[in-house]
């Protein structure tokens, strides 16, 4: 996986980009989706429109074409995405350069003088090394000089264990680059059509059917783009040359504006079979994500005259595509190319795609970038919502703040690295509390944990109504969002209703959020607030019927958990009592741990408290965590749990009728 790109030197837009003060000479810790951030004006849109063109020229060195992309030559690329030390690459082929050594020392020593000690090879240079030893292993090589057909046959053999070396490690196969789609900010999937040439003063005499316009055939949206930001002048070829060519930079058929999905759509619905099972899968994931799972159908149709995509949903009537939701179309828009590109290495750069787009599904966008693993994303974005996604997936998320700055009264762009989005990125981009939109209803816990259980228990819950076809299925931030109220803080809430009489001393739960339900622990000594809060709530209120929600965790998945914090994997095997939920349903998890476990030693993740005390867990969100890993199904959930999570389902379900 490439984690880092490294820009070939004196290429001229880095200039205006800064690290650390100096011009960036490398894009670090890449993942598979990269957000772009930063204020308006902070030159994020141009870096991603120069990222677009850099990948597009990239390819990677080709076995059939040796010596054209090595040092010293031209090399016909603005990155390069490879980075191996040659102490490693050394390392790597010991075992080659020990049999080269056995068949010829002179070949061997020659080899290794040409590899600099502790230098950082690219592709190219890897490439160069290859070429290097294929050259001096040559049958007509002067080091070869008297060899005999078994010598040969095995150089032969280590020059081709060497080469597959050399192409498992280039991030992309040999004389290969990647799909590029560069989805600009402005976009439609609506076709465009014009007043009849004939028509002289085309605001009079309006056209009286719609076959009278005429058809544009070409993405006016695309090519607009293309000639604002990827049509440049080239310098003169030679000295000899005094007038400068204009060269576009990105083709326009790498620009997807979504002007072209009639035609795509149309290609894949009657092509092979490989090509209509892109446009299958297109249509499962739409089903999925925004029609309950009734069955969907995308269709290129001429119709007076006009073409366009009708989309066709369960058993209703057949319709046009722009009668579709904005958002549902902005979405279509922006996912298609990751299914027209599955399979092939692919690179999407994005423009602000919460255009049009409710929170919830912008989750469902990130979601998708998610779910392509020879996709790498990069998306310019002023939404706090799809910055909160890289908590969830901070191992397949990077952060790339830009800020523009004056030094010698010129516009220069500072590029900082993210581990996380902040408070400093929430002003630079403006956002308030009054910004954030609210999802259909809210589910009240009471910490981090009980979020993290109920999250994964409705992830499996869903999971096996969607293969039964029983139930909807509900997206976090757009159906349902979770609030964490902190345990004893609930006290200093007023949950009555609207228009009824109120604790003036406490915060007014309905201005904070409607529509919720709130669930509790069955902390002992707490009768008189549980009663309190089931008079205000009614049915909007759920008390556990365990101690905590970590009570609800069977037995076996109990187990593997702590088989996860054992502390010598090697050591003595975790040995645990025969017990069963019943045994624990009010005693404090980290007591039961003392319990159950006969021998084998764990990790620190109970508290150590004086003789009058109760153990705790230290650290009850990792723990959720390490839990929820080892639960794969439903079946992996308790009765109570399982009871818990259904009551909740239907909670969301209520609140999302459509």
């Amino acid at each position: 996986m490439v984690r880092n790109i490294d820009f070939v030197p004196n290429n001229v837009f880095l200039a205006d980009y800064l690290e650390n003060e100096i011009p960036i000479k490398s894009l670090e810790s890449v993942s598979r989706i990269n957000f772009f951030v930063g204020a308006n004006n902070s030159g994020k849109s141009r870096f991603l429109r120069n990222m677009a063109i850099a990948f597009k020229k990239y390819q990677s060195p080709d076995f059939s074409n040796p010596g054209v992309t090595f040092p010293g030559e031209k090399v016909p690329t603005q990155i390069t995405l490879l980075r191996l030390n040659s102490d490693d690459l050394l390392k790597d082929i010991e075992a080659l350069l020990a049999r080269t050594r056995t068949v010829s020392k002179s070949l061997y020593e020659v080899f290794i003088q040409k590899i600099v000690p502790g230098k950082m090879l690219t592709e190219f240079d890897l490439m160069n090394v290859l070429d290097q030893f294929v050259a001096f292993s040559h049958p007509n090589s002067k080091h070869l000089s008297g060899f005999n057909a078994t010598e040969m046959a095995e150089l032969a053999d280590i020059q081709k264990e060497f080469k597959t070396y050399v192409e498992d490690k280039l991030p992309l196969p040999a004389g290969q680059g990647s799909r590029v789609t560069y989805i600009p900010a402005y976009r439609s999937l609506r076709r465009f059509k014009e007043y009849p040439k004939k028509n002289d003063n085309p605001y009079r005499g309006f056209p009286s059917q719609p076959e009278l316009f005429e058809k544009i055939d070409d993405p006016i949206i695309a090519i607009r783009t293309a000639l604002d930001y990827f049509f440049e002048k080239d310098k003169p070829a030679s000295k000899y040359e005094s007038s400068r060519g204009y060269e576009l930079k990105l083709p326009v058929d790498c620009i997807f504006s979504g002007e072209t999905l009639y035609e795509k759509i149309a290609e894949l619905r009657n092509g092979n079979e490989d090509k209509r099972a892109i446009l299958t899968g297109f249509e499962s994931f739409l089903s999925k994500k925004f029609f309950n799972g009734k069955r969907l159908e995308l269709n290129a149709i001429t119709h007076d005259d006009i073409q366009d995509l009708f989309v066709k949903i369960g058993e209703e009537k057949e319709f046009p595509i722009f009668h579709l939701g904005d958002g549902i179309q902005a979405v279509i828009l922006l996912t298609f190319p990751l299914f027209y590109y599955r399979g092939y290495h692919h690179v999407l750069l994005c423009e602000e795609p919460e255009l049009y787009l409710h929170p919830g599904m912008q989750r469902i966008f990130v979601d998708a970038l998610r779910a392509f693993p020879y996709t790498k994303s990069f998306v310019v974005t002023h939404s706090n919502h799809i910055l909160d996604t890289s908590l969830d997936y901070k191992a397949d998320i990077s952060i790339f703040s830009f800020e523009k700055m004056l030094k010698k009264n010129k516009p220069v762009f500072k590029i900082q690295t993210l581990s996380s989005p902040g408070l400093s990125i929430l002003n630079m981009l403006g956002v308030r509390n009054s910004s954030i939109f609210l999802s259909n209803c809210c589910i009240w816990v009471e910490g981090i944990s009980d979020r993290v259980y109920l999250k994964k228990y409705l992830e499996l819950l869903m999971a096996f109504k969607n293969n039964d076809n029983q139930g909807r299925i509900f997206s976090e931030d757009l159906h349902y969002s979770f609030l964490e109220f902190g345990g004893n803080q609930v006290v200093h809430y007023d949950f009555a209703e609207e228009g009824t009489e109120h604790n003036d001393n406490k915060i007014k739960a309905i201005k904070v959020t409607n529509r919720l339900l709130l669930i509790h622990d069955l902390d002992e000594g707490k009768q008189e607030r549980h009663k309190l809060l089931a008079t205000e709530l009614g049915e909007q209120y759920i008390a556990l019927p365990v101690r905590e929600i970590e009570n609800l965790l069977t037995p076996s998945v109990l187990r593997k958990t702590l088989q996860a914090y054992q502390k010598d994997e090697e050591g003595e095997p975790l040995i645990f009592n025969d017990f069963s939920q019943e045994d624990y349903v009010m005693t404090p998890i980290a007591k039961l741990i003392k319990q159950v476990l006969v021998s084998g030693a764990l990790k620190k993740i109970c508290s150590e408290p004086s003789k009058s005390q109760t153990p705790k867990l230290i650290n009850k969100a990792d723990f959720a965590l390490t839990a929820t890993g080892a639960m794969k199904t439903w079946d992996d959930v308790s009765e109570d749990g399982k009871k818990l999570t259904i009551q909740v389902y239907e909670f969301i379900n209520r609140h999302n009728i459509l």
